[in-house]
């Protein structure tokens, strides 16, 4: 009867790695194109959803900008609330 070893006792055949035991098809290499793949892949998702969530068409209301610039200290408390009671009448 023939045999269906791959042969990794000698470190032949497609499945086999030399001294690093089984591995995919292609040795090293399958393992490198497959590692490749998945970080384009991850790539791909990651740019898609830095895109879909910067929404460009979404502006900020002025009062959103009012409470921005107070927060980083460009206007005073005064200078805010006046601004805010402009802004909402």
């Amino acid at each position: 009867m023939a045999s269906l070893s791959c042969g990794c006792s000698t470190g032949e055949g497609p499945w086999c790695a030399g001294p690093w035991g089984p591995m995919m098809p292609y040795g090293q290499g399958g393992f490198i194109a497959w590692f490749l793949l998945l970080i384009v892949i991850a790539l791909v998702v990651y740019l898609f959803m830095r895109t879909y969530n910067s929404q460009p068409g979404r502006e900020d209301s002025p009062l959103e900008i009012l409470k921005r610039r107070y927060a980083r200290g460009e206007i005073t408390r005064e200078d805010f609330e006046s601004m805010k009671r402009d802004l909402v009448d």
